[in-house]
């Protein structure tokens, strides 16, 4: 999924198109992780600002073996074909041990033959199941999959709130359609059909015969799959026209770019998420507290966390590894990794297909404040 959030920066990122890590001295050993994110736009900043927490505190224990950690971030721009050149400076120019990004699947896509072709792993933060379906042994995702949200989304409405009048009214493009085939797919085993599912073009304003439809059509429960600042229109209208209907979201209900557009009318609402700064778990807290101490402010959307998650993970199995010169011990080493608690309040374990999340975290909106619901599985 490409990030849809409108530009918001960061005061030590802005007029910033590279950002690099000083220079190792002479002699020092040095692990390179290349970075590769739309540094002047949201998820590309908190994946930045989130990675950077982590390498710091790694560095200042002394790092991985002896190894301190280097990162090197270069924009892409969420465009493919600068993503793919500057994939290329990362491997041919500055020989980085493993890449971490992009959130936008196209830029995944476009890059993973380039991974395959010379052994560098790469942690990707895109969505699509389309990198799934890659099967490249190269490619591990610290990130959910749009499949399983769909998983998440059904598990919770149709086992827990027993919904059986399910509709979605969904963009008309790749993250929208893809994300109504994904919910599709997961009631199925279940016996049940969408009831209605409605599209609508990215910038409408007037989601009017959308939100009539799915009335007419009896539904209990609507998933809402947009992008902002769409999705926020799209519930205060709701809240007007289809007041006595659930309403679950994606991760994108769970940004502030959302909230800033919903307003009181997200009160209710449901989203799933990898990680909320209002989940009590300490490990959660901790890194919130660490980021604040580094950043002077929360981290702004999960892709913090994340980030965060994947580096730790990374310097685990370059120790496993005996440092990250070999990056077949590299890449083999982070497919081991199993019941990883990230500072996201996730716990990781990667599968062979490379997907490392397999459970989400649902919130609610109470009081304008993210409440966690609990943890659902996609299992």
């Amino acid at each position: 999924m490409a990030s849809r959030t409108k530009v918001y920066f960061w005061p030590i990122l802005a007029c910033l198109l590279v950002l690099m890590a000083v220079p190792a001295s002479a002699g020092e050993k040095v692990f390179k992780i290349g970075g590769l994110a739309a540094l002047q736009q949201g998820f590309g900043q908190s994946m930045q600002t989130g990675a950077s927490v982590a390498v710091d505190e790694i560095n200042a224990a002394g790092g991985v073996d002896g190894y301190k950690l280097q990162m090197i971030w270069y924009d892409d721009e969420l465009s493919p074909s600068i993503g793919r050149t500057l994939a290329q400076r990362l491997v041919f120019n500055d020989r980085v041990d493993a890449i971490l990004g992009c959130h936008a699947s196209t830029v995944v896509l476009a890059t993973a033959d380039l991974m395959a072709q010379n052994q560098i792993l790469d942690i990707a933060m895109g969505s699509a199941q389309k990198v799934t379906e890659l099967n490249n042994p190269w490619i591990v995702r610290v990130r959910e999959n749009d499949l399983l949200t769909g998983k998440v989304l059904a598990n919770y409405m149709v086992d827990k709130e027993g919904l059986k009048k399910i509709a979605v009214i969904y963009q008309s493009d790749q993250y929208g359609m893809g994300g109504r085939d994904n919910l599709i797919a997961a009631l199925a085993p279940k016996g049940l059909k969408l009831v209605a599912a409605e599209a609508h073009n990215s910038g409408d304003k007037d989601f009017t015969s959308q939100l009539l439809n799915v009335k007419k059509a009896g539904t209990n429960g609507v998933v809402l799959i947009s992008g902002v600042p769409d999705l926020g229109i799209m519930v205060k209208q709701a809240r007007q026209l289809i007041p006595d209907v659930k309403i679950f979201m994606s991760s994108v209900g769970a940004t502030k770019p959302f909230m800033d557009v919903a307003g009181e009318a997200a009160n209710g609402t449901f989203a799933v998420v990898p990680y909320t700064e209002t989940n009590p778990d300490p490990k959660v807290q901790k890194f919130i507290a660490a980021f604040k101490a580094k950043h002077g402010t929360p981290p702004l959307d999960f892709f913090s966390g994340l980030s965060y998650d994947s580096v730790y993970m990374l310097a685990q199995a370059a120790k496993q590894a005996g440092g990250p010169g070999n990056h077949t011990k590299l890449r083999d080493a982070f497919r081991e990794i199993k019941g990883y608690a990230g500072a996201t309040g996730l716990t990781y374990n990667v599968s062979p297909n490379g997907e490392t999340i397999h459970e989400l975290i649902l919130i609610t909106y109470d009081k304008l404040k993210q409440k966690v619901v609990m943890k659902v599985s996609g299992q």
